[in-house]
């Protein structure tokens, strides 16, 4: 849903260019999520928080964890593993991998 979106920001921008705009910082995007999480009506979350919500959801959907770090500008998964995904998810998506290696 949101990938048309960024991509009519990201038109025409060079590839070191901020997509957002200059003057656009952390604490303005900690600002935009609040405003996004009060326009839709649930508890306000972190930018932070929603890497960890990202790392989750993809390492228990089955996305290898070098590609979730590598989303998440990580140089290695131990990182995501130890910062920002669940760690049920993380032994969940190990048990997964090996089931389907047995299977």
């Amino acid at each position: 849903m949101l990938q048309p979106l960024l991509q009519r920001l990201a038109n025409g921008k060079a590839s070191g260019d901020q997509l957002f705009g200059v003057g656009v910082n952390r604490h303005w995007v900690l600002r935009m999520v609040a405003r996004v999480c009060k326009i839709a009506g649930v508890p306000a979350v972190t930018p932070h928080g929603l890497r960890g919500t990202h790392a989750t959801l993809a390492v228990g959907a089955g996305i290898s964890g070098d590609a979730v770090a590598a989303s998440l500008g990580h140089e290695s998964f131990a990182v995501t593993a130890s910062h920002y995904a669940q760690p049920e998810a993380v032994s969940g998506a190990r048990l997964a991998r090996v089931a389907d290696t047995l299977g």
